[in-house]
Parts: C-alpha cells; sequence; structure tokens
C-alpha cells in the first residue's frame, strides 16, 4: 500500500479486536442518538483509546523506513464530539493512516482501515483529500480459506490485487527465512 500511496509518514494502529465499516469516515457522536460520519474531510476515527493495542509512526527518509517513537497518539480520552476538530490532514500531511485489528485468527475475521492524506501541490488540500477515499476491508476465515469481505471506499478490485500482493510478499519472506534455517514471522 506504502508503494501504491508513497507517503513520507505511515501511521500504524492495531486495534484490540474486530472492527466494523461503519468506523470508516465516522467522525462521532453529537448527541447520543446522532453519529455523525462520512463528512470530509475524514477525521481520526474516534476509538477509545482502550481498544488501541499500539501506535507506531513511521518515517521515510533517505529511502528507507524509520520508526519516531515521538509522536503524540492519535487516539485520546475525549468527549466523542470533540473528535469532530480532529482532521487528519491537520495532524500530517503526506501520511498514510492504517489502522488494522487483533485477534483475527482467534475471531477468524479481521479488519484494516486505511486513510492517505497527499501532500497538497498545485491544488488545496480539501480537493486532493475528496479524491483519495481511502478504504475499508474485512477478511474472513472459512475452513482454513482467509476471503475478502466487505470492503468500503477503494475499489474491491484494488483491494483485492493489495491482499495479493501482501500474500506474495509474506509467502517471498517466509520461502527465505525457511532457506536461512529460520522460522517465518507467519509460522
Amino acid at each position: 500500500m506504502s508503494e501504491f500511496y508513497s507517503p513520507s509518514r505511515v501511521y500504524l494502529v492495531k486495534l484490540d479486536n474486530w472492527f466494523s465499516f461503519k468506523w470508516f469516515q465516522f467522525a462521532g457522536v453529537v448527541l447520543p442518538t446522532l453519529g455523525v460520519g462520512h463528512i470530509k474531510p475524514v477525521r481520526v476515527p474516534p476509538f477509545n483509546p482502550n481498544r488501541v493495542v499500539r501506535e507506531q509512526l513511521f518515517e521515510r527518509r533517505d529511502d528507507r523506513w524509520r520508526e519516531r517513537f515521538d509522536a503524540a497518539p492519535l487516539h485520546v480520552a475525549q468527549h466523542s464530539s470533540d473528535n469532530l476538530r480532529r482532521w487528519l490532514l491537520r495532524i500530517s500531511d503526506d501520511s498514510l493512516f492504517i489502522w488494522y485489528s487483533g485477534g483475527t485468527r482467534r475471531n477468524h475475521r479481521g479488519s484494516v482501515m486505511a486513510h492517505h492524506i497527499p501532500h497538497a501541490v498545485g491544488a488545496s488540500r480539501d480537493e486532493t483529500v475528496r479524491a483519495n477515499p481511502g478504504f475499508y476491508s474485512e477478511v474472513l476465515a472459512s475452513e482454513g480459506a482467509w476471503r475478502l469481505g466487505s470492503t468500503r471506499g477503494e475499489s474491491r478490485e484494488l483491494i483485492e490485487r493489495w491482499c495479493r500482493a501482501a500474500g506474495d510478499a509474506a509467502g517471498a519472506s517466509s520461502a527465505t527465512a525457511a532457506g536461512a534455517g529460520r522460522r517465518s514471522p507467519s509460522s
């Protein structure tokens, strides 16, 4: 994905468990019965910080990815309505924000969501962000095989292509590790 979007920063957030497509572009709750979603620009999804297992920030410098340990957390304790002012493009431009679920094997279900906030050159940031919808995707296990479930945002075909590329990369990584006599990370 980072090669497709070419960001200079990647925010990676692991959540404790599966999350549904309803979180995609969800902004927050204004009243107990009124949620706000699917508005631009995209906000930080208002996940409870207790659900966050890990947040990481990686920056590309000299064609290498390096983790930064001084980044402020994306998910903070606050009222959901306060989240309406937490635009991703105010946090960082030229960035890819990715959320993914933990417990995927145990639950036989996983989810990933991403938003790309490009560096706007020659266009307003709002126009550029509108052109990049981001995506939500669910994976489901059935009879030992994983398949793509519901998707939102980017086309299903593009998401399937990313899944195949990730599988190819994981397979190459496993083959290299096995050839060197080491266990692969996926074992």
